[in-house]
């Protein structure tokens, strides 16, 4: 059985797909993806986005 802190510390993660730029791994942690969707459903990590602007 988990005591608290071992149940605080575990994160859900999953693989979502890969960045349309640069094609590193792009994960959803606890709900959260770690880059943008764009409008056409693909994804571009947050690196790539900020150099195309």
């Amino acid at each position: 059985m988990l005591d608290r802190y071992h149940w605080e510390t575990i994160r859900m993660q999953e693989l979502v797909g890969y960045c349309k730029t640069c094609k590193r791994k792009m994960y959803c942690n606890d709900g959260f993806i770690n880059g943008i969707v764009l409008e056409d459903k693909s994804l571009i990590c947050f690196d790539c986005a900020e150099e195309e602007q």
